[in-house]
């Protein structure tokens, strides 16, 4: 599919296409942030992507001009955040964590999201690859906890060890739960982009502004 679309775009004058992959094709980072240089250790899940990112380098080295956009944790008013952050939270049960911490993640608002996709579409540099996260990486249960500190409602947690994800999710999908996920997002802020929601704190304030809207 990326191929027909691809071909189809090369034939014709393009001064940029946004290509959305996910960051997850880097592989887990560690403890230590990493930059778009380096070098991709993906698990099972970021090997998935892996055929199609080789594609596109492949159009990039002929010469089509891509941008290509690697958002990190994307949460907003909907999808995974909602289902298991709002709507336990707001109801009063229990939010379903693994492990005592969660892993390491690099968030980012899905306005914020959308909003550095355009920027890029304007000012990103053919050929390099861009990491869309927040400056500061957070903790996985940090979602709950600071959802329901704003939101002024109990937080109600079951627990379960990191080890039960294995029994709830395919390989693929559990490698991807338990891996740290760290990323630096100083050549997207290089080109001139700014968040909106730049802190989780933000971020779900709008959140629960929408709800009360």
């Amino acid at each position: 599919m990326d191929a027909r679309l691809l071909d189809a775009v090369s034939a014709g004058t393009t001064r940029r296409l946004v290509y959305a992959a996910d960051a997850c094709c880097y592989g887990p980072t560690g403890a230590r942030a990493i930059t778009e240089d380096e070098p991709q250790r993906p698990s099972a899940c970021g090997r998935d992507v892996m055929p199609a990112l080789d594609r596109v380098d492949g159009y990039v080295v002929a010469g089509l001009p891509i941008i290509t956009a690697l958002p990190g944790l994307v949460y907003g008013n909907a999808s995974w955040f909602r289902e298991r952050v709002v709507e336990p939270i707001m109801a009063g049960r229990h939010v379903l964590q693994f492990g005592k911490t969660g892993r390491w993640v690099s968030p980012i608002h899905v306005q914020d999201c959308a909003r550095a996709l355009v920027h890029l579409a304007e000012h990103g540099e053919p050929g390099r690859r861009y990491f869309l996260v927040n400056r500061d990486p957070i903790r996985m249960h940090d979602f709950a906890a600071t959802f329901a500190h704003l939101a002024h409602r109990p937080l109600r947690v079951w627990r379960l060890p990191e080890a039960a994800i294995r029994f709830l999710a395919c390989a693929r999908l559990a490698d991807y739960m338990v891996a740290d996920g760290i990323f630096l997002n100083i050549r997207l802020r290089g080109i001139g982009f700014r968040f909106h929601y730049p802190t989780l704190e933000q971020g779900v304030q709008q959140i629960l502004g929408a709800l009360h809207a």
